[in-house]
């Protein structure tokens, strides 16, 4: 072998053992093993972020979709219905005891009538009862005579506009009172044989007002409707000759309450 094939032949295995020496180094790679690390922790961090809000998500939503906040609405709305409706019923039972145990006045009957003829003024006197179960304050009351004939259907007057006599008593259940009154215009010579004959009817109506022990701020009252018919003279009855008159309650207008 020549000299020149000698030198070739040192070139090429120098070659040959410094590409080797470069293919066996490891590669400079920890820069990026480094950043790959970063990278995947921070996704590990942004993992663990989604996992903490789908589980908070998955605690919010516990019943039925509805979200604690939506069942603390939810409950004090039922609440408040609950409240409302035993408000309700209190009301409604304290309403039944006050229409049980209040006081009702009615006016039993006309116990007396004197002075019915021409060109007098009659008096009257009529029986009161309180057959509630509490006292009754007697405000005042009123009444008048009333002359039907074949025209005049009802009272001439309201009884909002009644000339009453004032009163201040206090009636305990099942107490019976008389209250008289004289009324202000005579009877005529026309209206009393028209009575006498038929043709007319007399009526004697007025109201009674009070207040009872459950709404002291408001009135009630009593109207009342009495019809005068002729009748037999009985054995009790006063002697004498003339007619005999009695009141029966009327089914005309007037007979109501509140």
């Amino acid at each position: 072998m020549d000299r020149k094939s000698l030198t070739f032949t040192a070139v090429l295995a120098a070659s040959i053992t410094t590409n080797c020496i470069h293919t066996t180094e490891p590669p400079k790679d920890v820069p990026l093993n480094a950043a790959q690390q970063q990278t995947s922790e921070q996704k590990a961090k942004e993992d663990a972020q989604q996992g903490h809000r789908g589980s908070k998500m998955i605690a919010e939503e516990i019943f039925l979709g509805l979200s604690p906040n939506a069942w603390i609405a939810l409950f004090t709305f039922v609440l408040i219905g609950v409240a409302g409706m035993q408000a309700l019923i209190y009301f409604l039972q304290l309403r039944t005891t006050h229409r049980v145990e209040r006081a009702y006045v009615y006016v039993n009957a006309i116990t007396s009538f004197t002075a019915y003829r021409p060109r007098s003024r009659p008096e009257i006197t009529f029986e009161v009862i309180n057959s509630g179960r509490t006292p009754a304050h007697i405000l005042s009351y009123g009444a008048a005579m009333w002359f039907r004939g074949p025209t005049v259907m009802h009272p001439p007057m309201p009884l909002e506009d009644f000339h009453l006599l004032p009163l201040g008593f206090y009636m305990v259940t099942n107490q019976k009172s008389d209250l008289g009154v004289g009324f202000e215009e005579p009877i005529t010579d026309e209206q009393f044989a028209k009575a006498l004959s038929g043709e007319a009817k007399m009526f004697v109506f007025g109201r009674v007002v009070y207040r009872d022990k459950f709404q002291w701020f408001r009135t009630r009252y009593v109207n009342f409707t009495f019809e005068m018919e002729q009748r037999d003279r009985l054995p009790t009855d006063p002697p004498g000759d003339g007619p005999v008159f009695g009141f029966n309650i009327a089914r005309e207008a007037y007979n109501d309450a509140n």
